[in-house]
């Protein structure tokens, strides 16, 4: 699993304040949709969603690249999800705020995870050359 090392000259702490904070609304979302209409499915959903993308900010902390990985992945399908929600009722909120944000967590996620990847691929040939010279 590829772990990140250093300071990589980025801030983790805003891709872990954004998936904690989508995660949150997402959860708290779900949680207001159960008990304002019993919907059982905005709660599994809210909290299976907002749960994974806070545990996502968990992972990044913890500098793990899946932490990235799960985050776009469960970020996108909350903007589709979203998406399509404020698509048909035109309302800002929920729908459309939620689509802005996991748009967003989408690109940071991603953006983070590849430069993650080059990262270790270019520490890789470092390593390789390094052998080469002795």
């Amino acid at each position: 699993m590829i772990q990140r090392g250093g300071d990589d000259g980025i801030d983790k702490k805003n891709s872990i304040a954004l998936n904690a904070g989508v995660g949150g609304l997402t959860f708290a979302g779900g949680l207001i949709g159960f008990l304002a209409k019993g919907s059982k499915p905005s709660l599994i959903a809210g909290s299976t969603m907002g749960g994974t993308l806070i545990l996502s900010s968990f992972l990044i902390s913890k500098k793990l690249l899946v932490g990235n990985i799960l985050g776009s992945l469960f970020a996108s399908m909350l903007s589709y999800t979203m998406g399509k929600k404020f698509m048909a009722s035109k309302k800002i909120f929920p729908p459309g705020v939620l689509t802005l944000l996991g748009s967003l967590a989408v690109l940071v996620n991603l953006f983070e995870a590849v430069r993650a990847i080059g990262r270790a691929n270019s520490d890789g040939d470092e390593n390789k050359s390094d052998e080469k010279d002795s």
